[in-house]
């Protein structure tokens, strides 16, 4: 059983490209304003005596590479899932990349950019992930210029 198993996940990545999408957690990193800082503090240390090095990791929710469970924004009885509730299967896939690097900082999406894209790459399909690159990855940088990354975004309104 473990070795179909093993077999069947050999299977799903043969093919694939795997694209990290993730930014390193370090010191000074951009957070949303009101949230926590990410901090990696020592605990012990062989230097002092200890029989290895162990740090604490504090962190908020929102630092760094993250996704939002729709239950962030809509309650159970509105639809809104936990992110333990979602399945791997919905963090792989087909992906579509609309580039909208160059426009706007606050540049809102319209259904007529996605259909322009469509007209030029094909069709999104049901199921397809849908990644918005808006070119904001060089902002996320040590502070105090990575402050930049969350004091405005794509779409705030």
């Amino acid at each position: 059983m473990e070795m179909q198993f093993l077999e069947n996940l050999a299977g799903i990545f043969e093919n694939a490209e795997i694209t990290d999408l993730g930014f390193a957690l370090q010191k000074d990193i951009p957070s949303w304003p009101t949230h926590p800082h990410y901090m990696l503090l020592p605990w012990e240390e062989k230097r002092l005596g200890a029989v290895s090095n162990h740090f604490i990791i504090s962190m908020g929710e929102h630092n760094g590479t993250h996704i939002d469970a729709s239950y962030h924004f809509f309650g159970k009885e509105d639809g809104g899932k936990t992110i333990d509730e979602y399945t791997l299967d919905k963090f792989r896939g087909s992906c579509a990349v609309l580039n909208f690097a160059g426009c706007d900082e606050n540049y809102l999406v319209s259904k007529q950019d996605i259909l322009d894209w469509e007209q030029k790459n094909g069709e999104i399909s049901e199921g397809n992930i849908v990644l918005l690159n808006f070119g904001w990855a060089p902002r996320f940088t040590s502070l105090p210029k990575g402050a930049a990354y969350v004091s405005t975004w794509p779409g705030k309104i």
